[in-house]
């Protein structure tokens, strides 16, 4: 009987506490004032275990440490139902998820806002903008303090979600699923904008433009991640900061005028960039392990008119690897490691190395050609930039020169001098020479040149051209 006592009183206990905890549900019902302030919700200042919801076109001021809720909610069912938190200090937990812009949508610039400028806040399982319906708008704007959450981030679920961090700190925790999305369903649209002295730290993945769309700024601040997927519909456009990663996926565009992108020293993976699409290297560094460039697709490409560009052997890797598309440089510094260009044995696709113009420094530790590659020479009125290679190169593949219609200059060109040697040479099939004005050779066993001299009926043209010239002027 004593045992049966004891379990009933404690289910009854288990029963009470589960009564306690259940969920609760507040509303903001004034125009502005302290999230505090008990009146200011129709069920009283949010608990632990209350939903908390701002939907009434309402501001909440938060300055106060040790807020709490279940859930907060801004924004309704009905678009036009806003709301709007201003966090100054203090901190906020919430237990489980924050939703900005849950339906309501954007007008004219106004639409569901969390503006922090100082203290802390912790969500333990998401953190949404522009959730429910494809009109929805949330923002989140962090100058100062601390936003952290253990799980996922959607920036852009079925609508669209905007961070302005202009200060402070943002931490994106693996947790349970640990997914970072811009842009996560069809139709929706994230966007990040990153500078001053803001940082952002994502643990695991971070994919901008998922099923929807996206665009990441960076004008200055720091961005860590450990896996960095720029997906089809996405933009990183970087012109200031720093941009630390583990791996790069990139899928989309990626634009670098300015700043400093590397791979993370204390990183788990090896500083690899695998390149589906174009990244245009204009100014500001590239420093980083492995260069992967795979696929028949034309629009892959690595695409370098400043800036500087180097390859780190790390881990031991230390590559620049064209396995399909592009790799073109016109101008800046490049120091590429070992180059290996073409993959007949893995994708059967051709890879390219282009050099265009007489503007760019590069380098190289090795060079290898095979017969799926293409080494690209495009002369501009002041030459060709020269592949200085301390190892060995090696040729095989197709080789290209063009004259793209301007006034080349005449005499003899050094297109690569490997100071290792070089093996292998071109078949004069794959040779593509301007006219037959051009020639081609290999010399001293470490020089491949290419030469410029006017044949003798093109010098007879001239000559005939100029003494014309002559006679008109002298008529």
């Amino acid at each position: 009987m004593k045992r049966l006592e004891l379990v009933l009183v404690v289910v009854a206990g288990l029963l009470l506490i589960a009564t306690a905890e259940a969920t609760e549900y507040t509303y903001w019902q004034v125009g502005s004032g302290n999230w505090s302030t008990e009146s200011n919700w129709d069920n009283g200042e949010p608990l632990a275990y209350y939903s908390a919801h701002v939907n009434n076109g309402g501001t909440v001021t938060i300055d106060h440490t040790g807020e709490q809720a279940e859930s907060l909610y801004m924004g309704h069912m009905v678009s036009t139902n806003r709301g709007y938190v201003n966090m100054t200090g203090g901190s906020l937990t919430v237990r489980t998820y924050i939703v900005i812009g849950n339906h309501s949508d954007d007008t004219n610039g106004d639409h569901c806002k969390f503006t922090q400028t100082g203290g802390d806040v912790e969500t333990s399982q998401g953190f949404t903008l522009g959730w429910s319906t494809s009109s929805a708008y949330g923002e989140y704007a962090i100058s100062n303090g601390m936003l952290t959450t253990e799980n996922v981030v959607y920036i852009g679920d079925h609508g669209t979600g905007k961070v302005v961090q202009t200060g402070g700190t943002v931490t994106v925790n693996r947790g349970i699923g640990g997914q970072f999305y811009l842009g996560r369903q069809a139709g929706g649209h994230g966007i990040y904008e990153l500078s001053g002295t803001g940082r952002l730290v994502s643990t695991y993945q971070e994919i901008i433009a998922f099923s929807g769309s996206a665009t990441f700024d960076q004008n200055g601040g720091t961005h860590e991640a450990r896996m960095l997927n720029v997906g089809g519909q996405g933009t990183y456009t970087m012109n200031a900061g720093t941009l630390k990663f583990d791996d790069l996926y990139l899928n989309g565009s990626f634009v670098q005028a300015g700043g400093d992108v590397m791979d993370n020293p204390g990183g788990s993976y090896d500083g690899y960039m695998r390149l589906g699409r174009e990244y245009s290297l204009q100014d500001g560094t590239l420093t980083i392990n492995h260069i992967y460039m795979t696929g028949s697709d034309t629009g892959r490409r690595l695409y370098q008119t400043g800036g500087q560009l180097s390859i780190v052997d790390g881990l031991n890797d230390g590559k620049t690897e064209i396995f399909g598309g592009l790799y073109e440089i016109a101008g800046g510094t490049a120091s590429n490691g070992n180059v290996m260009v073409g993959a007949p044995y893995y994708t059967e696709n051709e890879g390219t190395f282009k050099v265009t113009g007489n503007d760019a420094t590069i380098t190289m530790d090795s060079y290898c050609q095979n017969s799926m590659g293409i080494l690209s020479s495009v002369f501009d009125a002041d030459g060709i930039s020269t592949i200085n290679i301390s190892g060995a190169a090696t040729l095989d593949g197709k080789f290209y020169v063009a004259d793209p219609g301007i006034a080349a200059p005449l005499g003899r060109f050094n297109v690569l001098i490997a100071n290792g040697g070089i093996s292998g040479t071109y078949s004069s099939a794959n040779v593509h020479l301007p006219s037959v004005d051009w020639s081609w050779g290999i010399s001293g066993g470490d020089t491949l040149w290419v030469e410029h001299v006017p044949e003798p009926t093109t010098m007879g043209l001239l000559a005939i051209g100029a003494l014309l010239g002559l006679r008109k002027r002298r008529e």
